[in-house]
């Protein structure tokens, strides 16, 4: 198994301090702790060459969990178990490689989420708000998107007869979502009532999603508004709200944030969420992991895990230079290292922000 947590999207925490009275602090005041601890990293290092060929490929994107959040998390969920919070550490930072990634598109610094996940999915950097589409591509114009299509590591992962899916906590057809199946020169073309008349000759992503892309074998998300009809009645306009059993003291108004025209307080309403711009960190674990340590483009992110799986453009039958292992490296993956794996998932999977965060609305 090869997987990878990549964030994104940096945000701002604050934490409260610990005092000097922790247990652990006494144990910091000794040369010894610190020796002792960076000799066992050392020795995790080096028994982390794995260079087996992954079989199969988990990728989460923490969208809003720049290296600022990272570190605002970990101190805060230390702090919850009683600890300082500093020296704490989270599930996918034991992940035995960490490299950063470059977050610019090919026509702004910093990037959106259009641009970036068809980079970090298809292998292709492009212009901000395009989907699925090369920079030749120009931002809602559909006559530019002749000869742009690039195609994502699901359509590899497909084209090699593997199982694809996608789970989000956002729309399906959001852009972070949509970079995975989607060609679009306007990632806000979710729907056809929202492409201008002048551009219908293109197709709205949700119409993507199911006419074009039968064969992802799971869809979890948002966001079915855009797959009714416009004159369709929602089955449930009136959800229902059960707070017979519910008593919160930290005085949030849930059914107030629930509301659709509710604004989160803030200096300056913003129609979407800011993005920081800073590199972002990638952390991977698995066969051919380490070839993430460095400092990427977020072009590099797919390829890398497509030469691990032998899938894309190294697949098997056309490429030789997924002959591995090599030579003289030991394979270290074992049952050990297995059920190690398999328990971080489970870990993993009970943090929903790890599969995807995202500052829009979610629209249900």
């Amino acid at each position: 198994m090869f997987w990878i947590c990549l964030t994104l999207a940096s945000l701002t925490t604050a934490v409260m301090a610990v005092t000097k009275e922790d247990i652990s602090y006494q144990r910091e005041l000794t040369g010894d702790y610190w020796l002792d601890g960076a000799h066992g990293e050392l020795q995790k290092a080096l028994e982390n060459q794995n260079r087996g060929v992954a079989k199969n490929i988990i990728l989460f994107i923490g969208d809003g969990m720049g290296p600022p959040s990272v570190t605002a998390g970990r101190i805060l969920a230390g702090q919850l178990q009683g600890k300082k919070g500093e020296e704490f550490s989270l599930t996918f930072e034991k992940f035995p490689q960490t490299g950063l990634s470059k977050t610019y598109a090919v026509d702004e610094q910093v990037t959106d989420s259009a641009a970036a996940a068809t980079a970090f999915l298809c292998g292709v950097k492009t212009n901000r708000k395009i989907l699925g589409l090369n920079a030749r591509a120009q931002d809602g114009n559909c006559s530019s998107t002749t000869g742009a299509n690039v195609h994502s590591i699901l359509r590899w992962a497909t084209n090699a007869g593997k199982s694809t899916g996608i789970v989000t906590t956002t729309r399906i057809t959001h852009a972070t979502p949509a970079g995975a199946y989607a060609h679009s020169p306007d990632r806000d073309w979710e729907s056809d009532r929202l492409i201008p008349s002048s551009e219908k000759q293109c197709k709205d992503i949700a119409y993507q999603l199911i006419k074009e892309n039968s064969d992802i074998n799971v869809i979890l998300g948002g966001g079915r508004a855009y797959f009714y009809p416009e004159n369709y009645t929602d089955p449930d306009p009136d959800p229902k709200f059960n707070t017979s059993e519910v008593s919160r003291t930290d005085g949030l108004n849930l059914i107030q944030v629930c509301n659709v025209n509710y604004v989160s307080q803030s200096a300056v309403p913003m129609k979407s969420e800011t993005h920081g711009g800073e590199d972002v960190a990638i952390y991977a674990q698995g066969p051919q992991s380490f070839l993430y340590a460095g400092v990427h483009e977020q072009s590099y992110i797919p390829v890398a895990m497509a030469y691990a799986s032998c899938i894309g453009p190294y697949a098997k039958e056309e490429n030789k230079l997924c002959a591995r292992p090599a030579q003289n490296i030991p394979n270290v993956e074992n049952s050990s290292s297995r059920t190690s794996i398999a328990r971080q998932l489970h870990i993993l999977l009970t943090y929903l922000s790890l599969i995807y965060i995202t500052c829009h609305r979610l629209v249900l």
